[in-house]
């Protein structure tokens, strides 16, 4: 019978034994770990191998030059208003100009917009454009495209109905008309300007657009500018005799010179069956460097009828 003990050579320590790994657990589908097959033991130690890389995706094909992107799963709905989300709504681009003599400034809003918000936007530019707009030659120009530009693009806003869906944002209210708003006083107040700058209908004028033989009336507190023209047939203050040419110095160093040569003139223009006593004087403008020369009661008193030659 042999001896089952194993005993190591006299003077050397005894094997140790090897150590004993417990097998896997088997793969079941209804276990608690993540369904995965499993996977060859790897030795202690060593590092686990990375997970297979997914698939590559397969390439699109090629598109024909021109041709219209593939549809996606929002091809075709339609885009709500930028402010408040509700729909219909459309493209519009409104430009406000601000002119400031020798500078302007423009702010755009290129935006897709439902008719309420659109239009509180386009009042909002195109009354600021129409009272700020043309202070300035370039601002000026600017303004003469601006607004009818944006009067186009307001017209964009008119075939869309009534907001609808709930708002997503706070919706604008499209407040006054333009012509209704308090911006408009900038308009008026140009057109006045120009107005009264172009108007000579015959019954107003101004100092440079004296002529002989024309009869005037000055209102109480008036400047030299605000001259109210009347037939000479009736009851008036002066006669122009000669518009004077511009003066060369001081108005003071120019007064004497101008009185001769305003009497030299009246002496030659006065008609000879004038029975009035008269007398010339300056009528200066409100700069003082141009003047006219007229005719004149002597006591302050209106004239009446024409004293010039024609």
């Amino acid at each position: 019978m042999s001896d089952s003990w194993n005993t190591a050579p006299e003077g050397e320590p005894p094997a140790a034994a090897a150590p004993q790994v417990p097998p896997p657990p088997p793969w079941s589908p209804w276990s608690a770990s993540p369904a995965s097959p499993p996977s060859p033991s790897t030795p202690s130690g060593m590092a686990q191998p990375p997970p297979p890389m997914p698939p590559a995706p397969m390439p699109l094909p090629p598109r024909a030059p021109g041709a219209p992107p593939p549809a996606g799963p929002y091809a075709g709905a339609p885009i709500g208003c930028q402010v408040c989300g509700r729909l219909p709504a459309t493209n519009v681009k409104f430009v406000q100009n601000t002119g400031m003599v020798f500078a302007r400034n423009s702010q755009t809003w290129d935006l897709v917009a439902c008719r309420d918000c659109g239009t509180h936007v386009y009042r909002k530019a195109q009354a600021h454009t129409l009272g700020f707009g043309w202070w300035g030659i370039i601002s000026f120009l600017v303004n003469l495209v601006t607004v009818p530009t944006n009067f186009l693009q307001s017209r964009r806003l008119r075939p869309l109905g009534d907001p609808v869906g709930t708002p997503v944002g706070r919706p604008l209210d499209p407040g006054r008309p333009v012509l209704l708003r308090p911006q408009l006083l900038g308009l008026l107040v140009l057109l006045g300007g120009f107005g009264f700058m172009i108007y000579d209908g015959g019954t107003f004028t101004t100092i440079h657009h004296f002529e002989r033989g024309e009869c005037f009336n000055v209102p109480a507190g008036a400047t030299s500018e605000e001259i109210d023209l009347v037939p000479c047939d009736e009851p008036h203050d002066a006669e122009v005799v000669e518009t004077l040419p511009p003066r060369s110095s001081s108005p003071e160093d120019s007064e004497k010179a101008e009185l001769r040569a305003c009497a030299a003139i009246a002496e030659d223009a006065l008609l000879d069956d004038v029975t009035q006593s008269l007398h010339v004087a300056t009528f200066n403008s409100p700069t003082g460097f141009s003047s006219v020369c007229v005719l004149v009661e002597d006591g302050g008193g209106k004239l009446t009828g024409r004293v010039t030659k024609e």
